[in-house]
């Protein structure tokens, strides 16, 4: 395993300041706690790591959404500040959650957030237009809510998307209707039933937005996850593929729902590779 594959491994089970003092590239910056809405609440925050820029150049930046059902999860557990060591920014987004406030407020605070890094861009030394999108779970879902979604939207959005990574993400919130233990968190999100909302399950989900000009999608789901059903994966990638829009489906097999083996080094590498391939100007 190289030093970069244990840095991003490891970086899982620590907290956001740890990661800044242990897992960034030596002379990054560290911007906690920035509130990407004046007056907002708590939730409407996000941190931010700069690694130092060898050529002064604006760098490309990394947006990361994290999980846990849209109703749980924080911005302090980032896997991906070791991703600074090959020269990317990357952002730790927290959203308001299903407890608090229904859709859209989600998806709205992620826009918010993602508008407040670029209108900062250049006093940051971050480039707008080299952004790359990466959630896990709920965050899968949101990261492509954020990159297909809002594209289409008025006014269309100051930053350009290079690319998102979506590990096991819902992409069909129309799909995920019916009981859950605990109470299915697709309802929690809508404020409602999936089966009595289908429109506004319809309106909240990716699939409903690829076209031919979607930025390139990198899919990654277990083949035993028993949250996030793999066949949601598989038809998002094949309605891409249809579309003629570019998506990489990586089925990891005997992984259940963030399984350990998202972190193993051929996973760490799939994920590299892409950002890599889709950073070039």
């Amino acid at each position: 395993m190289s030093r970069f594959t244990a840095a991003l491994a490891a970086s899982t089970i620590i907290t956001a300041s740890a990661c800044a003092a242990i897992n960034t590239a030596p002379g990054s910056k560290n911007f906690p706690d920035i509130a990407y809405v004046q007056d907002g609440t708590p939730r409407q925050k996000l941190d931010l790591v700069i690694p130092p820029s060898a050529d002064k150049k604006p760098l490309p930046l990394i947006v990361y959404i994290h999980g846990g059902a849209w109703l749980m999860g924080t911005r302090a557990f980032c896997p991906f500040y070791a991703l600074t060591k090959m020269g990317y920014a990357v952002a730790s987004v927290d959203y308001r959650l299903s407890t608090d406030a229904i859709w859209p407020a989600q998806i709205d605070d992620c826009r918010a957030a993602m508008n407040y890094l670029a209108e900062h861009a250049a006093d940051l030394g971050i480039d707008r237009d080299r952004v790359f999108l990466v959630g896990d779970s709920a965050g899968g879902h949101l990261a492509l809510m954020l990159g297909l979604a809002i594209a289409k939207q008025t006014p269309a959005p100051n930053f350009t998307v290079r690319g998102i990574v979506d590990y096991y993400g819902p992409t069909d919130l129309t799909k995920l209707a019916g009981p859950f233990p605990g109470g299915n968190p697709v309802d929690k999100l809508l404020g409602g039933k999936v089966e009595n909302n289908l429109q506004l399950a319809a309106a909240a989900s990716p699939v409903t937005y690829v076209d031919k000009n979607s930025p390139p999608v990198l899919v990654l789901h277990g083949d035993r996850d028993g949250i996030v059903p793999v066949s949601q994966s598989y038809r998002f990638a094949d309605v891409m593929r249809k579309a003629g829009a570019n998506c990489e489906l990586v089925i990891v097999h005997r992984a259940n729902h963030g399984g350990a083996e998202f972190q193993s080094h051929p996973m760490v590498q799939r994920l590299t590779s892409f950002l890599e391939r889709h950073n070039k100007p």
